[in-house]
């Protein structure tokens, strides 16, 4: 009988398991060092990897109750970072669903300028974060954020 119930219990267990949420969704490659000349602006190119078989909602987000994705880093150290470039989204249908909304897929590139406003000249470190909304062909899981660190290097021009 206590045979009978462990299996059972497994076998509904693998069922309700079948929606968890993975343990990564996905993958940041930051640059080994942005330059940025003293007092003038520069990019750093951010590159997102999502995990195969999800998706991650886009900026925008086709609808207001989704989170859309955004790379936020306060004005730290002298630097500021300005308005983040995103890449156009991806039509995407859920199953179930009646119309498409728009998503990252793959490989992206986000585009984050950085201008050293008042950074002394020679290495920084800035701090920030990805949030996004991961989601599989079903379900969309919780909001989630990734820390990101920049390393930073301020030349004179």
């Amino acid at each position: 009988m206590k045979t009978f119930l462990l299996i059972a219990f497994l076998s509904l267990s693998k069922l309700t398991l079948a929606d968890v949420a993975p343990a990564k969704f996905l993958e940041v490659q930051i640059p080994k060092v942005v330059w940025v000349p003293q007092g003038k602006v520069s990019s750093a190119l951010i590159k997102v990897k999502v995990v195969d078989g999800l998706h991650i909602q886009s900026n925008p987000a086709a609808k207001p109750n989704l989170r859309p994705t955004v790379l936020n880093f306060p004005k730290a150290d002298g630097i500021e970072a300005l308005d983040v470039e995103y890449p156009a989204g991806k039509p995407y249908r859920m199953k179930n669903a009646s119309e498409n909304i728009s998503v990252y897929e793959g490989t992206l590139e986000l585009k984050l300028p950085l201008k050293a406003v008042s950074a002394t000249l020679g290495k920084h470190e800035i701090k920030g974060e990805l949030k996004y909304q991961a989601c599989n062909d079903k379900t969309c899981f919780f909001p989630k954020s990734e820390p990101i660190t920049i390393p930073v290097e301020v030349f004179k021009n």
